[in-house]
């Protein structure tokens, strides 16, 4: 009898040990297919916002968007300037509350470093780790050239 009882006792725990294993797996997934969409998000959005700090770096970027190809250097910057208004405001399903704050902080005050920041926290909001990295250690000094 006691044989039966432990044989039963060990049963379920295995089928409850599988199923919660197999919750984890399932978030665990999840969480990795979400993470790659906000990778590719803010990889476009960080595109659109090289533009607006130098429209020449369109030469530099391979993007789907034909239509910024061909405008005018001008025309690229407003142009950009509209996709990253369109991104930030998308960006409030999915990203970090520092992402969010930085985003603004660019597109109200465009400048290499307000693009460091953003970079960095998204960076910080897609691997869940911080950097002790200032703007200083990131930005390229392009002076000494």
């Amino acid at each position: 009898m006691e044989f039966i009882n432990t044989i039963s006792v060990l049963g379920i725990g295995g089928i409850i040990g599988g199923y919660i294993k197999h919750l984890l797996d399932r978030n665990k997934e999840r969480e990795a297919k979400l993470n790659q969409i906000n990778e590719e998000k803010y990889r476009v959005l960080l595109i659109y916002m090289s533009f607006i700090l130098n429209p020449q770096n369109r030469a530099h970027f391979i993007t789907d968007d034909q239509l910024i190809l061909n405008l005018k250097p001008e025309d690229s910057i407003n142009y950009s300037k509209k996709k990253v208004e369109e991104y930030y405001y998308h960006s409030f399903l999915y990203a970090s509350d520092a992402v969010l704050i930085s985003l603004k902080r660019f597109i109200e005050k465009p400048s290499r470093e307000n693009f460091i920041e953003v970079a960095t926290e998204m960076r910080k909001h897609l691997w869940r780790n911080s950097s002790k990295l200032s703007i200083d250690n990131i930005i390229l000094d392009l002076s000494q050239k």
